[in-house]
């Protein structure tokens, strides 16, 4: 990295040219870039069912409609008659309305099968004939909780929209056009607009206002942030503008891969601002600090990239790890969203260490000391790394006992992927599909597709009569409020062509023989009946005809019936929304088709609303999936960065109990499980970790400069606690400005993001400094900085030409020996297998021989003996005795023998140095005696 750090400080204006036009290039396509507010976002890109619903809609069109309810005390009434004739005629005009079906323009099959006549051929003028009505759509109730409630309350304009991508049907204005007629038909009767179609078009519409809200909104909480932290106009200007070229790139960068921002990925543009100036703002507080030091502006850049290059890198591996572990999720959108914060974080990461350290070398050092580095925030967050050394018992007890009531919480966590809990109470779009369920019909719909093997089946009295059944108890079922299927069509095609006696010529009937013949030709047994038609239930040779007039009209019936009646459905209207309730409704109806249909008929309840309802489990799985990986993957970096496993683990723990409590705080307030808030866990991991690698990286450097593990905690949370606490306020407010947000499971995101974020700042801040005092951090290898300089390996020829991290590893898995004055370390004659290296004070090496103590020569700091106890067990030749005060690192047979199994080039080299200090030892020795 030293080479690229060189780069940018030698040549800050051709990067930032650099930068400039790259800015241009990617901005010139994030002006276009798209909302896409489908549903089909929101699924599992390669669940079957999804496959299995695609198939059926082609075969029997989408089961998304509009629905237009018009609510009166009376709609059999000829002014509110009026009113849905209006209406349907109007919104049939609108261009990409390819029908509108509602009791003006619907068709009365039992009148005439052949040439159906209107249901209402004249609008009534009187109350009789009103009544009339009323009992007419009685006895046909295939329109009832369709088009209009049992009790005349509601009624109901069904719209079904041409085929059109969703780009098309936004650009054409065709929801916006039949909203605006909605609008205008209002008073004094109640009529409002839902269905899926239009609450995709409200969502869109709800998404351009959020994005209108929430970047300005977050830009705001960052300028006001970063001018607290830093007081001056550089340490405003210079983060704010790498966000926003932050925002600019990957914007750009997702129209050019042809990804539209969607239901599930409209936090991105906020989460990039509130998170790159998090990276900014490390950078700038570091640069504040080295200035004071003094030097030219670009030495001290140089420096600032020294000292924060590194940290900040890391940081950024940990945060893309928790976005990146949202890959593993099934559902789109939320794929996306993991792929795009990830790749935002990286160009945040590239800008914050190129654009800002750019602009800094070629600007002068601040003239005064900077606002930000007062000596007030630093006496506290010490006071506060003080106090939870000191407390540490209490405050550890404390955490555990937290997380445990946290846990007893978790089960309680509802997982609901509603799409009518999207937005709040009080929405028009929710409170008009309110008002749709409770007074005409629910306006969720799903199919029950139900599959023959062989062609024909559906013509079957026996099969008609299994979909009836299952028809009826679904009918019985909690939340369905209508069923429509191919036998309702079909018995109603029955009753017309069961003209009682003296129906007009021209009308057929069915005899007997269940031949179609003019009326008039019916049969006696009928008349005799006192003119009730009998069905064919009742006569099954009047079924031949039946179908025989769906056959000849196939386009008529493709809804209901695909043409070889092989393929059918059975069509729900349910009130109900909540993923557990449609879940639960979905299983007794396949428990109920298992047991009416016989094997060769398959019933399979698909939709929309079905396909949502599964995504529940995948929020699970994928819950569970994408924070193990985080988890997981980041525990590896931490104890890599550390080389030790307890250290990572306790860097570890202050960042997973902000986790466990947001998890408890679900279940304590009933917060679902849902497209927004099953993303938080992962995330803020990844976020929050960020605090600690800093923490830790300032530590270990706090370390080198001292032995004394307690004045170093202090030192690095006084220092780095400063831009962890503006960053974990920079989080916490960024967060909680999505609470703006119109859609609720983005409200509840931000909402329980920033508590997350706010419990993790004080467990960083108290809890951290705790843990790290239960364990000693200071490693021999930071001994070893301390006394033998920053490069130990350079003075020990045990560590002879092996880099830095080769011989941190040697050193971490030898030991570390105190002796007083004159003690001895080993004693001639005894067996030892340890060889030791001197980091502090002297030693004299003695000989006994013939009872006469001879020295042979002193040791200091660096040297080594015992070299051949650690080759082989050996008996020791000479006493080796402290002069005064001596450390020194101890190397046995059973480190060198792991270090070799583990590390088999680094013991290559450790034996070659040992050879040569044998070698050495015997040259001297060689030399001493011929002397």
């Amino acid at each position: 990295m030293q080479p690229v750090y060189r780069a940018i400080v030698r040549w800050p204006t051709a990067t930032l040219l650099v930068v400039a036009l790259a800015t241009l290039f990617f901005g010139w396509h994030a002006r276009n870039v798209r909302l896409d507010a489908s549903v089909e976002t929101l699924l599992n890109e390669g669940d079957d069912e999804k496959a299995y619903y695609d198939e059926i809609r082609r075969l029997f069109g989408s089961d998304e409609i509009g629905v237009v309810g018009v609510l009166a005390d009376d709609v059999y009434q000829p002014d509110v008659l009026k009113k849905i004739q209006a209406l349907t005629e109007a919104i049939a005009k609108v261009d990409g309305v390819a029908e509108v079906v509602s009791l003006s323009n619907a068709v009365d099959p039992v009148a005439d099968v052949l040439d159906p006549p209107p249901l209402i051929a004249e609008l009534p003028r009187t109350p009789e004939e009103s009544q009339a009505l009323r009992a007419k759509l009685a006895e046909r109730p295939i329109y009832l909780k369709n088009l209009v409630a049992p009790d005349g309350r509601a009624a109901g304009l069904n719209v079904f929209f041409e085929e059109m991508s969703s780009d098309e049907f936004e650009r054409r204005g065709v929801d916006d056009a039949v909203a605006a007629i909605v609008a205008q038909a209002n008073g004094p009767e109640t009529v409002v607009y839902t269905g899926l179609p239009h609450f995709k078009q409200h969502s869109a519409h709800a998404m351009r206002a959020d994005l209108r809200r929430f970047v300005p909104l977050a830009l705001g909480i960052v300028v006001v942030i970063l001018a607290l932290c830093f007081r001056s106009f550089r340490g405003v200007l210079l983060p704010v503008l790498t966000i926003l070229v932050t925002l600019i790139w990957t914007l750009g960068l997702m129209v050019l891969l042809g990804t539209p921002l969607s239901l599930g990925t409209l936090a991105l543009p906020p989460l990039l601002l509130v998170l790159a100036s998090a990276y900014c703002l490390h950078v700038v507080a570091e640069y504040y600090e080295t200035a004071e030091s003094g030097g030219t502006p670009r030495d001290v850049v140089l420096r600032l990239l020294q000292m924060t290059g590194t940290p900040i890198v890391i940081t950024a591996i940990t945060t893309v790890i928790g976005f990146l572990s949202l890959v593993t999720n099934q559902i789109v959108s939320i794929r996306q969203l993991g792929i795009y914060s990830s790749i935002g974080v990286v160009i945040a990461i590239l800008l914050s260490l190129i654009v800002v350290p750019s602009v800094l070398a070629l600007l002068p050092l601040p003239k005064v000391k900077h606002e930000g580095s007062s000596t007030t925030v630093a006496r506290r967050l010490s006071a506060i790394a003080s106090f939870g050394i000191e407390h540490r018992r209490a405050l550890i007890i404390g955490a555990a006992v937290l997380c445990l009531l946290s846990a007893t919480q978790i089960p309680h966590i509802q997982v609901d992927t509603n799409l009518h809990s999207f937005f709040r109470a009080g929405d028009p779009i929710r409170e008009a599909t309110d008002l749709i369920n409770e007074r005409l019909v629910g306006s969720m719909a799903f199919y029950v597709a139900i599959d023959a093997d062989q062609p024909g089946t559906m013509k079957k009295l026996d099969t008609l009569e299994r979909i009836r059944a299952l028809q009826r108890e679904i009918d019985g079922l909690h939340g369905v409020d209508k069923t429509i299927s191919f036998v309702d069509y079909a018995e109603m095609l029955d009753r017309g062509s069961q003209a009682p006696a003296g129906a007009d010529e021209g009308d057929f009937v069915v005899d007997d023989a269940g031949n179609l013949v003019p009326a008039g030709g019916g049969s006696a047994e009928a008349d005799a009946a006192g003119g009730k038609p009998r069905t064919f239930w009742e006569n099954p040779a009047q079924l031949e005809p039946v179908i025989q007039l769906v056959a000849s009209s196939p386009k008529s019936f493709q809804r209901v019936i695909d043409k070889d009646f092989s393929r059918t459905h059975v069509l729900v209207r349910t009130t109900l929304a909540r993923s557990s309730e449609v879940t639960a409704l979905v299983d007794q109806i396949s428990e109920i088709a298992a047991r009416v249909f016989p094997p060769e008929l398959r019933a399979r309840p698909t939709g929309n609303l079905i396909l949502m309802t599964r995504t529940a489990s995948d929020l699970v799985s994928g819950q569970i999936s994408s924070l193990a990986l985080a988890t997981i993957v980041i525990f590896a970096v931490m104890a890599l960065m550390f080389l030790s496993v307890r250290v990572g683990l306790i860097a570890m723990i202050p960042n997973f109990v902000p986790v466990i409590v947001f998890f408890g705080l679900m279940g304590l307030t009933g917060a679902p499980l849902n497209l927004g808030t099953s993303i938080i866990a992962s995330i803020v991991l990844g976020i929050v970790v960020d605090d600690t690698i800093h923490l830790m990286s300032r530590l270990s450097a706090e370390i080198r400069a001292t032995a004394d593990q307690h004045e170093a905690m202090l030192r690095t949370f006084s220092s780095v606690g400063k831009p962890a606490l503006y960053n974990s306020a920079l989080l916490f407010f960024g967060f909680a400005s999505l609470a703006t947000s119109t859609f609720v499971p983005l409200q509840q995101f931000g909402v329980l993001s920033a508590v997350t974020i706010l419990v993790a700042i004080l467990t960083e801040l108290a809890l951290f400094p705790a843990l790290l005092a239960t364990t000693r951090i200071i490693t021999l290898w930071d001994l070893l900085g301390v006394k033998l300089g920053q490069d130990p390996h350079r003075t020990i020829p045990l560590f002879a030409e092996l880099r830095p991290s080769q011989a941190r590893l040697v050193a971490l898995l030898a030991g570390l020996e105190s002796h007083t004055t004159g003690e001895r370390v080993v004693r001639q004659g005894e067996v030892g297998d340890q060889m030791y290296v001197i980091i502090n004070g002297k030693a004299e090496v003695v000989v006994d021989a013939g009872g006469e103590r001879r020295s042979v020569r002193e040791l200091g700091r660096g040297d080594v003996f015992g070299e051949m106890g650690l080759i082989r067990s050996h008996e020791r030749t000479a006493d080796v005795v402290a002069k005064g005060p001596l450390e020194v690192m101890t190397v046995d047979q059973r480190a060198l023998t792991r270090v070799q199994r583990r590390y088999p080039r680094t013991a290559a080299q450790i034996f070659l140095n040992l050879a040569r200090i044998l070698s050495d030892r015997l040259q001297t020795e060689t030399a001493r005696r011929g002397a």
